[in-house]
């Protein structure tokens, strides 16, 4: 895990403690302030101070003190989130500022990307984003609030975001390695089993339809048993197809047959309907002598299990009907 930068936290911490200065002033000068905000807030002015001379145990503990009987104050969360993070801890951090967001009241919520609050919240997605829960060293136990703040009646879902999904890191198979007669007979590959397209150049004939199934195009040339968009060069296209059995997938291989060359991305749906790229950039094809041509990718075998893929074309780079015979999804 990355910890927040030492710089950038003293710079919040010495912002926060000119703001917990002025509000301290206030405060002392209404004597019809409730003893208990006076007492936030005194705390609050202690613990910036320690945060911003880098010692986040003991505004911690000091923090605890207080979230321990008061555990939705939102401005004391906020402080004990950078006391977490100088800790080394990101999910406790986490878990603290979306509590304090989520009590904040609504009249000071502000959205200036430049607020001291903003600025910690996307330090901290950030730092998650690289997060190793497996990590073997354990933080600190008093990077962690009270239980108080832990056993909370917000849904953990909503305060900590969940662990990042590996990201899919695709290689383009060479065109040597694409063979058709080798391809079919892949015992780990399957055919769609439905289609929807951006448009069609017909429902049957040209239909996104025509892109399930096994090849059947016989050669290279315009074929109604291709998929055709409905235009041949006026915007992007995409081909979404679905499969009977969701799998581990480690590669796609797409079956060009006319125009080919104009693939710009390919996405994988899990199970909950999340698209992930696998892979984007530009078609090897492209500007290659007109054949078919096989499009394949692979990947190490996803986590979770695949059953819908979609195609993006740059059909305005490849001049013609860009048509697509058949798609394999490889998996187990």
């Amino acid at each position: 895990m990355r910890p927040f930068a030492r710089s950038s936290l003293c710079t919040l911490a010495l912002a926060l403690a000119v703001v917990a200065g002025l509000v301290s002033a206030g405060f002392a000068a209404d004597p019809g302030r409730p003893a208990v905000a006076t007492e936030s807030n005194g705390i609050q002015t202690t613990a910036t101070q320690l945060l911003g001379e880098e010692h986040a145990e003991e505004a911690a503990r000091q923090l605890d003190a207080w979230l321990r009987d008061h555990p939705d104050d939102p401005d004391l969360l906020y402080l004990r989130a950078i006391a977490a993070q100088q800790g080394g801890n990101v999910a406790s951090a986490m878990l603290c500022m979306k509590r304090a967001l989520h009590f904040r009241p609504e009249a000071q919520q502000d959205t200036d990307p430049a607020s001291p609050w903003n600025q910690l919240l996307v330090a901290l997605s950030a730092a998650w984003l690289t997060h190793d829960s497996g990590v073997a060293v354990e933080p600190p136990a008093w990077t962690w609030p009270p239980a108080s703040v832990v056993m909370s009646t917000t849904p953990l879902a909503d305060l900590i975001p969940a662990a990042p999904i590996p990201a899919i890191t695709a290689q383009v198979i060479p065109a040597n390695e694409l063979e058709e007669t080798a391809i079919l007979k892949d015992a780990r590959g399957q055919w769609a089993e439905k289609a929807t397209a951006s448009s069609e150049y017909g429902s049957d004939n040209y239909g996104a339809i025509q892109s399930t199934g096994v090849p059947n195009v016989p050669g290279y040339a315009d074929d109604g048993r291709a998929w055709a968009s409905a235009s041949a060069d006026n915007q992007e296209e995409w081909l979404e197809l679905t499969y009977a059995k969701a799998v581990h997938a480690i590669g796609v291989r797409v079956r060009q047959t006319f125009n080919p060359g104009a693939i710009k991305q390919i996405e994988l749906y899990d199970e909950t309907g999340q698209a992930h790229v696998a892979w984007s950039g530009l078609d090897p094809a492209r500007g290659q002598p007109t054949d078919i041509t096989w499009f394949g990718i692979q990947f190490s075998a996803t986590s979770f299990k695949i059953q819908r893929v979609r195609i993006t074309f740059d059909s305005p780079a490849v001049k013609g009907w860009n048509e697509i015979d058949a798609v394999q999804l490889v998996g187990e």
